[in-house]
């Protein structure tokens, strides 16, 4: 492991907003530090300048004595994973060992059992989360009352605006043994006595995928909702002329007009079922559960980063892009087979 130094580090997007601002700090060999902040504070833009995943606007960021400026992002990024990297040689002094990384991971139980994991969680994620925003969106649509709409469309959207520490706290209180729901559910002469929740593999995923449904329903419908407001407010009349009810009304004017939105939504939510989080796992999971909270990210954390086998984690992190963009593409071709809206 090397010392990593930013120095006046700075990030700014084209439309002028200032992700981080004039950063420098210094992480010495072997020190743990948590980056921790709301969304869009800057914390994961400054991981992915280090991984070469975004640009540097100015400043400098040195892992151990290399300028890692110097070296361009693509290179960066993709080299060690074809190499024995070793930070005291740098990228382009580094053993080249070719695709052995890849047969180390493949070989690898636990790296099988996190992909596992990961797609597990990510398919849960994407179909509760998905079909919760559409329906939330439909429902908060036909509320006629526009002081009731306002109202719950704020409170729906707020849980997003929390970091996953908040949540992730908020859900060890209502699910420990002392918790909410062990007394209600104990109350109620559903349990004989309270159980322990993150001690059960077999709850895990179901409390990731609530997680997500809560935080994200209400951001998630906003799109939704504008796709509603942009059907032609005729349709419904005629409907109605035709004795169509609410039901009636939603299944052959509502959902027929949102199924573009849909569809292109859904093409591209397909390419992010690997990236099932990371924070909410790695918080909440613990040895018992351990062998089904393990997602790939924290495979990468726990190899690539504590461990120093930055060639293991970017091999890794190359197999998900690659499996993101396969399934993107593939979704693609079936929407286009299908005469459905597409991406490209």
């Amino acid at each position: 492991m090397s010392d990593i130094m930013f120095e006046h580090l700075t990030k700014t997007y084209p439309n002028g907003f200032i992700s981080v601002d004039d950063v420098t700090l210094k992480i010495q060999d072997g020190e743990f530090v948590v980056f921790h902040g709301p969304s869009g504070c800057g914390k994961s833009t400054i991981l992915r300048m280090i991984g070469g995943l975004e640009d540097i606007t100015s400043g400098k960021i040195y892992l151990g004595d290399e300028l890692l400026n110097d070296i361009l992002p693509r290179d960066r990024k993709l080299a060690m994973a074809f190499q024995n990297y070793k930070p005291q040689l740098g990228i382009l002094h580094s053993e080249f060992v070719g695709l052995q990384k890849f047969q180390m991971l493949f070989s690898d139980v636990t790296f099988l059992r996190v992909i596992r994991n990961t797609l597990a969680m990510g398919v849960i994620n994407l179909v509760a989360t998905f079909v919760t925003a559409i329906v939330f969106a439909i429902l908060l649509n036909e509320i006629k009352s526009n002081g009731g709409k306002k109202t719950v469309q704020t409170i729906s959207y707020l849980p997003h605006f929390l970091s996953w520490i908040i949540v992730t706290g908020i859900l060890h209180d209502m699910l420990s043994g002392t918790g909410i729901v062990n007394e209600v559910l104990v109350n109620l002469h559903v349990l004989s006595q309270p159980i322990n929740f993150f001690a059960h593999p077999g709850y895990f995923w179901p409390i990731v995928a609530f997680a997500n449904v809560w935080k994200e329903t209400g951001w998630n419908a906003i799109i939704y909702l504008a796709a509603i407001t942009s059907i032609d407010p005729s349709l419904y009349e005629a409907a109605a002329i035709d004795g169509a009810g609410r039901w009636n009304k939603i299944k052959y004017v509502t959902l027929p007009g949102i199924k573009p939105t849909i569809v292109i939504l859904l093409l591209m939510n397909v390419g992010n079922v690997l990236n099932a989080g990371f924070e909410i796992q790695y918080l909440l999971g613990n040895g018992l559960i351990q062998k089904f909270s393990q997602t790939i990210d924290i495979y990468v954390l726990k190899w690539g980063i504590s461990q120093g086998d930055y060639a293991i984690g970017t091999a890794a992190g190359i197999f998900k892009s690659l499996v993101s963009i396969i399934l993107i593409v593939l979704a693609n071709q079936f929407a286009k087979h299908n005469g459905e809206e597409q991406l490209f």
